[in-house]
C-alpha cells in the first residue's frame, strides 16, 4: 500500500527566464542553496498550489534563483518533490504524534485514537497542498518507497493506536478501512464545502466507533491437525 502520489506526468521547464534577484551563497554554501530550494517548494505547497502543476520556473522563482541552480541539487521536479515528500511526512507523523502527546494524563486509548484522526483531518483540510504531496492519486512521488518510510512509519503509529483500543481484533486489517475513511472524510469535505457536513468532531466519533468499537474480534487460527 502506497501512502503516497503519482508526479510521472509533471514536466520540468529547461529554459527559463532569469528569476528575482537573489543573493549568491558564498563556496560551500550548497546546502543553504538546497534547503532554499526545498524550503520554496514547502511554502508553495503550504499555500495551496498542487504538486502537479509546480514546475522548476515557480519554484526557481519563489527560491529567488534561476531554474539552472536547481539542477546541482535535484535532477528535476520528481526528484525535488521525493525530498520533500520525505521531510512532510516526518513533520505530519510530529503533528499526529504531538496531538497524543497533548492529551491529560489520564487519557485512555480511545482519546489518543481520536485526537491523532482528528490530527489528520484538520491537517489535510488546512494544508491541502502538503495533504495532496502525501496522499494523491498513483504510485509514490519520485520513487519513493514505502517500505521504511516516514509514510509507513505513520501508518505504523495508526495500527498501534487503533491496537490499543481493539487488543482482541485485527489492529491491521482496522486502520487498513479506518485510513480511507479518513482520507475520504478530508477530500470530500474539501471538495463539497456547500453540503451541510455535520461537525467534524462527530463524524470522526461515528468512524471510529462503525470501524473501531464494532470491529469483529480477530479469529484464532486454526492449528494444523498433528500427525
Amino acid at each position: 500500500m502506497h501512502m503516497f502520489s503519482n508526479v510521472s506526468n509533471v514536466t520540468s521547464p529547461v529554459s527559463l527566464a532569469p528569476a528575482q534577484t537573489r543573493r549568491r551563497n558564498p563556496p560551500g554554501a550548497g546546502a543553504r542553496l538546497r534547503e532554499d530550494i526545498m524550503n520554496a517548494t514547502m511554502g508553495l505547497l503550504a499555500s495551496g498550489a498542487s504538486p502537479a502543476t509546480l514546475s522548476l520556473r515557480s519554484v526557481a522563482r519563489a527560491a529567488h534563483v534561476t531554474a539552472p541552480a536547481i539542477y546541482p541539487h535535484f535532477s528535476g521536479m520528481d526528484d525535488l518533490l521525493s525530498a520533500v515528500v520525505t521531510r512532510r511526512f516526518a513533520e505530519f507523523t510530529a503533528v499526529l504524534d504531538g496531538a497524543a502527546k497533548a492529551l491529560p494524563p489520564a487519557h485512555t486509548p480511545q482519546d489518543e485514537l481520536i485526537a491523532r484522526v482528528t490530527a489528520y483531518c484538520q491537517f489535510g483540510l488546512e494544508r491541502p497542498g502538503d495533504y495532496e504531496l502525501l496522499f494523491g492519486r498513483g504510485e509514490a512521488y519520485g520513487g519513493v518507497p514505502y517500505e521504511n518510510s516516514a509514510g509507513q512509519q505513520a501508518f505504523t503509529n495508526l495500527v498501534t493506536s487503533v491496537s490499543a483500543v481493539r487488543p482482541d481484533a485485527d489492529g491491521f486489517g482496522i486502520a487498513a478501512v479506518l485510513w480511507p475513511a479518513m482520507h475520504g472524510l478530508v477530500c470530500a469535505r474539501r471538495e463539497l464545502a456547500g453540503f451541510p457536513w455535520p461537525p467534524l468532531s462527530a463524524q470522526i466519533h461515528r468512524v471510529i466507533d462503525g470501524l473501531v468499537i464494532g470491529a469483529v474480534p480477530a479469529q484464532p487460527q486454526a492449528q494444523a491437525p498433528v500427525r
